[in-house]
């Protein structure tokens, strides 16, 4: 009888060393991949909302100097300008109005229009002085995110052609 006890004893042994390092071995590359895609998950999430926060702000920039620039005269003169120089037709009268790049911020008559998280790169017009025909401008602009990483930051370019309607 003393002899299948100890056969029972060692059968219900728990693991051996190797057996207990393996693993630990397995979890631990399972839990480092684990991990490796929640880090991965992370960045993509805030390079998306860089992304977000460029896209958003290009767009109103674009849609504000497009729909002024639409219903103005442009006064400076034909081929590329770093500025913009129009005359806004409104119904409280005729206004003047510049736009352009210093300090990484776009200025509409020396006033920011950009948000202070955002990079603005470049800003260029080129203008088509029309004879007999609409003026029209084109603008170009490359932004980015200023307030993320390098490696997720967003840079986007953008670019529009207006005709203005005065004549």
């Amino acid at each position: 009888m003393n002899n299948e006890q100890r056969t029972v004893n060692k059968k219900s042994k728990g693991f051996t060393l190797i057996e207990l390092l393996i693993a630990i071995a397995v979890f631990a590359m399972t839990m480092t991949g684990v991990v490796m895609v929640f880090i991965r998950a992370i960045e993509g999430q805030r390079k998306t909302a860089s992304l977000q926060e460029v896209q958003e702000n290009g767009r109103f920039i674009m849609e504000m100097m497009a729909k002024e620039i639409r219903m103005s005269t442009i006064n400076s003169s034909g081929g590329e300008n770093q500025t913009l120089d129009i005359t806004a037709h409104k119904a409280t009268g005729d206004e003047s109005v510049v736009y352009a790049l210093s300090g990484g911020q776009i200025l509409r008559n020396g006033q920011a229009i950009t948000s202070g998280k955002i990079q603005v790169n470049q800003l260029k017009f080129y203008i088509n002085k029309g004879s007999g025909a609409q003026d029209m401008a084109t603008v170009v602009l490359t932004l980015e995110d200023k307030e993320q990483k390098i490696e997720e930051q967003a840079k986007i370019n953008l670019e529009t052609t207006i005709s203005s309607r005065a004549y």
